[in-house]
């Protein structure tokens, strides 16, 4: 055998080891794939019940249209399918949902990706990688690394930081971000928190535009703030295209 190539066979053997060794991993899930059948999918999701993984990140398929992958695949509806397959087959491992793309055991949700969808400062190294910096200005700032090689190699060498750009984040950039990267999670967006940030005044522009999904079954109202329903996570680039918000919005 070609041991070159990655194969289905080389997955089961890294994850025996990873329980073997009793280590914290997470696994990759892609749907949606040219030619694929629930039925395959199903088969696939017996084999990651087998191995019980503490966190898995299902992933849609996506690709730009003409892509020569983008043909063969099933139809929305199917994908559907497919999304509430997986779902359930992982709570039959005590695998929950906590963000769009991610189920976990409880405990063992993504500290670092949770960063990102909180609104906490990061900073990255390595070719091509994105920084943030919640405290920069008013509403922060988000840098990244050159992801040219020679480049990159050339200020490490010289001891120089190897940016390539930074973008200063305006307020209707950074009022979108925190609605769209709180809403991907479970747990929804807190007023408390949301008010904490941006003050009382912007949050009817916010109320504003949440009227209209919350009557479509998209979006639900708590007592801690909003959350998506159910199908609002199967329409999430509907939802956050209506909950975009431009300068014009804010003022």
């Amino acid at each position: 055998m070609d041991d070159s190539k990655h194969s289905p066979e080389n997955s089961k053997k890294d994850l025996e080891t990873l329980n073997s060794l009793g280590l914290n991993y997470s696994m990759d899930l892609l749907y949606g794939l040219p030619g694929q059948r629930m039925e395959d999918l199903k088969q696939d999701l017996e084999i990651i019940k087998s191995f019980s993984p503490p966190h898995i990140s299902p992933y849609n398929l996506t690709l730009a249209k003409g892509h020569k992958f983008d043909q063969n695949r099933p139809n929305d509806e199917v994908q559907i399918e497919m999304m509430d397959l997986i779902e359930n087959e992982l709570k039959s491992f005590n695998c929950y949902k906590y963000e769009v793309s991610n189920f976990a055991k409880p405990g063992f949700e993504a500290v670092h990706n949770k960063g990102y969808w909180n609104d906490v400062s990061y900073f990255s190294f390595g070719m091509g990688a994105h920084s943030y910096d919640k405290d920069f200005g008013d509403w922060g700032r988000r840098y990244w690394n050159t992801a040219h090689y020679d480049k990159y190699k050339k200020c490490i060498d010289s001891s120089k930081r190897p940016y390539q750009g930074e973008e200063i984040l305006k307020l209707h950039e950074s009022f979108t971000d925190y609605v769209h990267t709180h809403l991907r999670q479970v747990e929804g967006l807190n007023k408390s928190s949301f008010i904490k940030k941006f003050n009382g005044d912007l949050l009817k522009k916010f109320e504003d535009k949440t009227f209209k999904l919350i009557s479509s079954n998209l979006l639900e109202k708590n007592e801690y703030g909003w959350a998506l329903s159910k199908e609002g996570f199967r329409k999430t680039n509907q939802v956050f295209l209506e909950l975009y918000f431009s300068q014009e919005d804010l003022v």
